[in-house]
């Protein structure tokens, strides 16, 4: 049996291994092998004495190893590659969602626009009828009116109104109202016109025409409130 010298570089270990083997080594090899007296290796290398089996078992384990490395590199890329696509598909899918929740913040504005908008006609509207029943009931409403009028009419110098039929009766057997009457009795004249509705007037004089219907007074306020809303919609963008 002799002895061979094996180096291990693929460990990196500080030393060689002189392995059993059929291969014959010089006496004197030998003898540095043994005693550690190798000139040739380095100040941190040394020799050892070490069995071919086992030697040869050692570079089998070592090859094992490096095969092993290898597949583990193959799947640490595999896992690399695989997360990149799912954060690109992350990627994809928060953008996506974005601009859902974007898109679905701008149809719930203009769902409450339009239920904003909904919810006043249908106000003017019970206002409107509303008016028009106690319009019927109560005179109130004719005095008020005419009264509102005549104030802006105040400068011209003749005034025909004209109401509904029952509230020229109305106004007619109103004291206060036959008062200014009787102060201004060249500047107004009365005129019964069955298509204007209960409580509601046109005063016609030479400055122009006063629309005091009660359909005109909802409509201008129903407008109003639409420009102001418009108003503050353009604000808030």
């Amino acid at each position: 049996m002799h002895l061979v010298m094996v180096k291990m570089n693929s460990f990196k270990l500080p030393y060689r291994v002189i392995a059993l083997s059929e291969t014959p080594v010089s006496a004197a090899r030998q003898n540095r092998s043994m005693d550690g007296k190798n000139t040739s290796a380095g100040p941190e290398q040394q020799d050892v004495v070490m069995p071919a089996a086992e030697a040869a078992s050692l570079r089998k384990e070592l090859a094992r190893l490096q095969e092993r490395e290898k597949e583990l590199q193959i799947r640490l890329d595999e896992v690399s590659n695989a997360k990149n696509s799912e954060q690109g598909r992350l990627r994809v899918a928060v953008a996506t969602l974005d601009k859902a929740t974007q898109l679905f913040n701008e149809q719930c504005h203009n769902y409450h626009h339009l239920i904003e908008m909904d919810v006043v006609k249908l106000a003017m509207e019970i206002a409107k009828r509303v008016v028009q029943r106690e319009a019927k009931v109560s005179t109130d409403i004719i005095l008020y009116t005419v009264r509102e009028l005549l104030k802006r009419a105040e400068n011209a110098t003749t005034v025909q109104a004209k109401c509904h039929p029952e509230d020229i009766v109305t106004l007619e057997s109103d004291n206060n109202f036959n008062a200014w009457r009787a102060k201004n009795s060249k500047k107004l004249s009365l005129e019964a016109e069955s298509t204007i509705s209960r409580g509601g007037c046109i005063l016609e004089t030479d400055l122009g025409i006063f629309d005091g219907q009660l359909e005109s007074q909802l409509a201008e306020i129903e407008m109003n409130i639409f420009d102001q809303t418009a108003t503050t919609e353009g604000n808030n963008q």
